[in-house]
């Protein structure tokens, strides 16, 4: 089915999954189990995408932002941030008790090379108060051009470099994310 170009499942080989297309919007939802068989669906490659951070990395980055709590703190540490974004994290709190859904958006501070392996992701709360996280950057996949023909060919130029502050602008949001109700002991700061 995955080879039927109008069927919804499509095989992406880079990630080695099986995607169920939403035609409407461009989505897709991933799969997970055959939905004919009930078999289980490949190995993602997803997370082969981006570097992970060794305990070593997140203990020094853990320690050196430690005692960051505001805006003036982080640039007072590391200097201006590499990226900037107007929306970066946007919260949605679903309807309570009466109370209406809820939408809030926060500014964000990107700081790429603080370290080799991981983007420094800092979200700017209420009153300059900051939220500092680690991400693994994007492996980068080493392109090569093979040239057929004659040795006077020239290689193809090489792509652009893509300007993530544009990225923020065409989909209006850097992180998004839902909270849900938790029922349940939890310590919210060991998560």
């Amino acid at each position: 089915m995955a080879e039927d170009p109008k069927g919804p499942i499509e095989f992406d080989p880079q990630l080695n999954e099986y995607h169920i297309t939403r035609k409407s919007d461009g989505g897709y939802s991933l799969v997970y189990f055959c939905p004919f068989c009930g078999g289980k669906a490949p190995k993602s490659q997803r997370s082969s995408l981006f570097h992970r951070l060794t305990d070593v990395e997140r203990q020094r980055l853990s320690e050196s932002t430690k005692d960051l709590r505001t805006v003036q703190d982080v640039i007072a540490a590391f200097g201006e941030p590499d990226v900037k974004w107007s929306v970066g994290v946007t919260v949605i709190t679903p309807e309570k008790e009466g109370a209406p859904e809820t939408t809030q958006s926060y500014p964000a501070m990107t700081y790429t090379k603080l370290s080799d392996i991981a983007d420094v992701h800092v979200t700017i709360y209420p009153t300059d108060r900051v939220g500092i996280s680690f991400q693994g950057k994007p492996m980068l996949v080493k392109q090569t051009h093979e040239v057929h023909g004659s040795p006077s060919t020239k290689p193809p130029e090489p792509e652009p470099q893509i300007d993530t502050g544009n990225w923020s602008r065409r989909t209006g949001s850097r992180y998004s994310y839902r909270e849900v109700p938790f029922s349940g002991s939890a310590n919210p700061a060991g998560h």
